[in-house]
């Protein structure tokens, strides 16, 4: 899809992110839940959530609500981070980084980051 990230986590509103109920009987983990600061939410790789906004009763009403083409035609393997108010996004080689406002409608670009990266440092999976 020529290097197009659709953000589908979004699509009921940063809201949810920000606002939404912990699950009766759920234990709340360390830190705001809302977070996700690195992959797999947090050093223990535990990859939960207690918010309760996105359930099995509402998935089917998910779409996406925005899009973003980074211009890069390769695999995006790395997950969008989100903390506090902004979320990051990374391309493949040249590893341009992406930071966008989760606060105004649109969600705009904060700020972009492109490294000065040597074409040999371009990997190859074999």
């Amino acid at each position: 899809m020529r290097g197009l990230i659709a953000m589908l986590s979004l699509a009921l509103g940063t809201a949810a992110i920000q606002t939404a109920g912990i699950a009766a009987g759920a234990q709340q983990p360390a830190g705001a839940d809302g977070q996700w600061s690195m992959p797999a939410k947090d050093y223990a790789a535990t990859r939960y959530s207690a918010l309760s906004a996105i359930n099995s009763q509402n998935a089917r009403q998910l779409h996406p609500l925005w899009t973003f083409s980074t211009g890069v035609l390769g695999g995006h393997e790395g997950q969008p981070l989100v903390v506090n108010d902004t979320m990051y996004v990374v391309t493949p080689w040249p590893n341009v980084l992406y930071a966008f406002d989760l606060t105004k409608e649109g969600y705009p670009l904060r700020w972009k980051y492109r490294p000065a990266v040597s074409p040999n440092a371009l990997g190859v999976a074999t």
